[in-house]
């Protein structure tokens, strides 16, 4: 099971794009990648992706307020034409902020391209003449994906990041977009709650296990996929030590590193926890992780592909970026694992 990974395509039409955004998919720069975790200030946290039903959502209270807040503004819709002033907003913008973005807009939006591949538009929020808001959001055939909100620090208690995502919404509406994708929020990071709390109605969630769209009111915030994993996993390594089995459970420092436009064609391990078992032969490991969608723990061989000469942290595994050579077992019970790794058919840990 992949939980990250990302393209970097040439040519993107409107169809393809859509497909994309139905698999829980978004832009980054001139790629485009998917991720089911994330990680703040060394905490890891479960991406979920949400879209809008445009043709089923309600808007909350505090959307019609803002929106009845910002009626003095003016609106401005066309395709994206970075300016200086533009630039100069967004340096506004970062300087505000209490983390790090790209150090342009250019920057965010292109990387070092000097093309487009997605149908770009902006959105741009005037007082009077005073440029205060700008949204960047991609058209497809039937979806639209809002790329960066930002505004002027100034004019906060107007909530200028909020209305262009609305004004983004009754664009859309009107343009008859059956969907609009707002990237992912993270449950217990509370920076990105502001992207569920627009509407009432129509919000939906994406489930990496099942790879189908809900709403969010189905969404178990207690029992997230991180949670589900580590706890399986914890479960499985307090078994093997109790039944007299060397193992480690390990948070995998790496499991997002295939992101990187430089290690995108390995096929990295993209699991954020396994249960680390010892050598079964020169730089090659033997693991446990537990698949989601199976419901099984998998035993699996893997490779060291690059070795990373970073201090060892207690219960972080960073010494190599890991490449799955082959799964040789899988089982949803903790028994007959340890019954498997006991048995003449498991491969023989080399001696430390």
């Amino acid at each position: 099971m992949v939980f990250c990974n990302v393209n970097f395509p040439s040519h993107l039409s409107s169809h393809t794009l859509d497909s994309y955004l139905e698999q829980g998919w978004f832009r980054m720069g001139q790629s485009i990648f998917t991720t089911s975790f994330l990680q703040f200030n060394n905490i890891l946290y479960d991406a979920i992706w949400l879209r809008y039903d445009l043709n089923n959502i309600l808007f909350s209270k505090s959307s019609k307020n803002i929106l009845k807040k910002g009626e003095g503004f003016r609106v401005e819709i066309n395709t994206l034409n970075i300016t200086h002033t533009k630039e100069e907003l967004f340096n506004k913008y970062r300087a505000d902020l209490n983390f790090n973005i790209s150090p342009s807009l250019r920057t965010l939006l292109f990387e070092r391209n000097n093309f487009n591949v997605f149908n770009t538009y902006e959105i741009c929020i005037y007082d009077g003449s005073k440029l205060i808001g700008l949204g960047i959001f991609d058209e497809g055939e039937k979806s639209a994906q809002g790329i960066i909100n930002i505004y002027d620090p100034e004019y906060k208690k107007f909530s200028i990041g909020k209305l262009i995502v609305l004004q983004k919404l009754i664009y859309a509406i009107q343009h008859g977009f059956e969907y609009f994708y707002p990237g992912y929020f993270a449950p217990g990071y509370g920076a990105f709650d502001y992207k569920i709390d627009f509407l009432d109605a129509g919000i939906h969630y994406y489930d990496v296990v099942f790879q189908n769209w809900k709403s969010l009111s189905d969404l178990n915030f207690s029992y997230l996929p991180s949670k589900r994993m580590f706890d399986s996993l914890k479960a499985l390594n307090t078994s093997f030590k109790r039944r007299g089995v060397d193992s480690n459970l390990y948070f995998y420092k790496y499991y997002d590193v295939k992101l990187f436009e430089e290690y995108a064609r390995f096929e990295l391990l993209t699991m954020p926890y396994f249960v680390h078992l010892g050598l079964v032969a020169y730089q090659k490991a033997l693991l446990v992780t537990f698949n989601l969608q199976l419901n099984k723990y998998q035993v699996q061989i893997c490779s060291h592909v690059f070795q990373i000469l970073l201090p060892n942290e207690p219960n972080i595994y960073s010494s190599y970026f890991l490449r799955i050579e082959e799964t040789i077992f899988e089982n949803e019970n903790i028994l007959n694992v340890v019954k498997y790794l006991k048995s003449s058919d498991c491969p023989q840990l080399l001696p430390l």
